[in-house]
């Protein structure tokens, strides 16, 4: 883990990672909306926080990793009507 950098204002409060800008903390009026790691569950956090960032080809993407969900197709729901 690199340096990490907080960045604050009013009662929002984000901590960053220098290395990868994973977000470690994310917190409004002192309640944490990020895990935090517990060793009853799972110490650790997910290093890949974004896998896919803005859209994709048909609203479809395959995930081609070993494991539960290897080689399902994950489609995501239409979106809804613009606010007008």
């Amino acid at each position: 883990m690199g340096t990490t950098t907080v960045i604050a204002s009013g009662g929002l409060r984000a901590a960053v990672d220098s290395e990868g800008a994973q977000l470690l903390s994310l917190s409004l009026d002192g309640r944490e909306y990020l895990w935090q790691g517990d060793e009853r569950w799972w110490p650790r956090r997910a290093p890949v926080l974004f896998p896919i960032v803005g859209g994709s080809l048909g609203r479809c993407a395959a995930v081609v990793s070993k494991g539960a969900h290897n080689g399902e197709e994950h489609r995501r729901p239409p979106r809804p009507p613009a606010l007008v």
